[in-house]
C-alpha cells in the first residue's frame, strides 16, 4: 500500500459475524482524490495479484466495499 502512496492505519481480519470470512484494510491520504487514485492502482498491482493467489489467501476476499471518511475537526488524526 505504502508503495501505492496510502498510508495505512490497520489491518484485520474478522473472528465472528456474517460475511466470512473477511479482512478490513484501512488506510490514510491526503485527500479524497489521492486516495481513490491509490486505490485505483492496487487492484491491478503485480504484487498484490502474486499476494492474493497465495494458497494460504484463498477465498480470502470475495467481495470490496469501500467507505470513505473525513476526520471531524475535534478529532485527533
Amino acid at each position: 500500500m505504502r508503495g501505492l502512496g496510502m498510508s495505512p492505519v490497520f489491518f484485520g481480519q474478522a473472528l465472528a459475524g456474517p460475511n466470512l470470512p473477511h479482512r478490513r484494510y484501512i488506510a490514510s491520504g491526503p485527500d479524497l482524490a489521492s486516495q481513490l487514485n491509490a486505490w485505483n492502482r492496487f487492484g491491478p498491482d503485480p504484487r498484490w495479484i502474486k499476494m492474493r493467489d497465495l494458497p494460504q489467501y484463498t477465498d480470502a476476499t470475495s467481495k470490496i466495499t469501500a467507505r470513505l471518511r473525513a476526520p471531524k475537526p475535534y478529532s485527533a488524526i
